[in-house]
């Protein structure tokens, strides 16, 4: 289990007066991933929570992983600013101020964690990743032949009384191909909150290669306006201009190796799951979630100071840049295995601490590996140059409970439970 020590004093404990706690014993709404026709309303304007599923099938498959390398490319790096490729035909230009300029995209069909969420009247029920790297909803349409779409649940406008057409043209760049589509607006059901006239985008056109056996169906970003493409207004957003949550915030609870209860928190914070104080850190800008990092350290070899760190849902994997994956993969006596990952021990090997506003938080060997066999495993440490960046995906995530404080600009990391 990762474990936290203090090198200097800038925890905070949880209080009643600072953020909106509550007990998911009172306040959980049940969803599965199977389609649900209705949920609960959330009219008591308390913090809410929406299971989340765990994809078995991915700490076993190393396709997924490899898949996961090329769109975190595509995500992190670009050497100018995101020009989006639109209905098939035309472009979108979208110039966001960061470094490095951000494609906004989603994770694989292998990423880990998912949960549902409804569109329109009737609801029509769909299984979404959770994303903070990234800013847009999307699901499968109706209008989509290709054969992900048909093999996913798709978006009926024709179905819905709620539905208002914008057909502006979508795009978002994937690793060998794109999502496309149009614009359109209805109501989401959201851990039983109704947020009306939620814009999304209705994808027309799906890679094959990416999200044919995904898991999930569409993606729910929960980043910033800044890298919404469009600048569509995320559900975040509407949630907390419409005063349907408490607070504009969120936490991740999830759980480790298969066990079920994983779980999104929105408007609050889930004490059940917090383990002792929270440090938070301010992000660096409201755009990704990132966060200056003091150092990186593996065993005693410092291997960073000053680095950024960017919180990343929507990946399973840890990208570094190349010079510190080298160092670490040199360290640990890796094995070069394919597309830039490494083979490495399951075991015997020094912990990694990650120190964040003065806060040590490790993790173990057997925490930043996934099984592969012979004994050995896949490191998730994979090497990116994204200008100094450090991408901590769910490797690092749910080793602890993940507070994402929109109205203030900051990530809280407590230890979970």
């Amino acid at each position: 289990m990762a474990q936290t020590s203090t090198l200097v004093s800038t925890q905070l404990t949880l209080t009643s007066e600072s953020l909106p706690l509550f007990s998911t014993a009172t306040q959980t709404v049940l969803a599965t991933p199977s389609v649900v026709s209705t949920v609960a309303q959330n009219s008591s304007g308390e913090p809410v929570t929406i299971p989340i599923v765990f994809n078995t099938n991915f700490d076993t498959n190393p396709d997924g992983i490899i898949r996961q390398v090329d769109f975190l490319r595509q995500r992190y790096i670009s050497p100018e600013p995101a020009s989006f490729v639109s209905n098939l035909v035309s472009a979108i230009s979208s110039v966001f101020v960061k470094a490095p300029p951000p494609v906004p995209i989603s994770n694989t069909a292998d990423a880990q964690y998912f949960g549902v969420v409804q569109l329109g009247t009737p609801p029509q029920s769909f299984k979404v990743l959770f994303d903070t790297g990234s800013a847009n909803l999307w699901v499968p349409s109706t209008r989509c032949t290709d054969a992900p779409c048909m093999n996913h649940a798709r978006y009926d406008f024709t179905r819905s009384s709620t539905f208002t057409p914008n057909n502006s043209p979508f795009a978002i760049q994937y690793g060998l191909g794109s999502v496309t589509g149009v614009i359109s607006s209805d109501t989401l059901q959201f851990a039983g909150i109704n947020i009306p006239n939620q814009q999304f985008a209705e994808a027309v056109t799906e890679p094959g290669n990416t999200f044919l056996t995904s898991s999930f169906d569409g993606v729910l970003g929960l980043g910033f306006t800044a890298i919404s493409i469009n600048n569509i207004p995320t559900p975040m957003d509407n949630m907390i201009a419409r005063g349907l949550i408490p607070a504009g915030i969120f936490g991740f609870f999830l759980t480790r190796g298969g066990v079920s209860g994983s779980s999104l928190t929105l408007g609050g914070i889930d004490t059940t799951h917090v383990n002792g104080a929270i440090t938070w850190i301010p992000v660096v800008r409201k755009a990704y979630w990132e966060v200056v990092m003091d150092s990186v350290t593996l065993g005693k070899t410092t291997l960073a100071t000053g680095s950024h760190a960017v919180f990343d849902s929507g990946t399973s994997l840890i990208a570094i840049p190349t010079v510190h994956a080298n160092q670490i993969h040199q360290q640990l006596g890796a094995i070069p295995f394919t597309n830039g990952l490494q083979l490495i021990p399951c075991s015997g090997l020094p912990p990694i601490t990650f120190a964040l506003n003065g806060v040590a938080f490790t993790l173990r060997n057997e925490d930043y590996v996934l099984p592969f066999g012979f004994g050995y495993c896949v490191s998730v440490f994979v090497g990116l140059d994204m200008n100094n960046f450090w991408i901590l995906g769910d490797s690092f995530l749910k080793f602890y409970y993940t507070i994402f404080d929109v109205d203030n600009g900051r990530v809280g990391i407590a230890n979970s439970k």
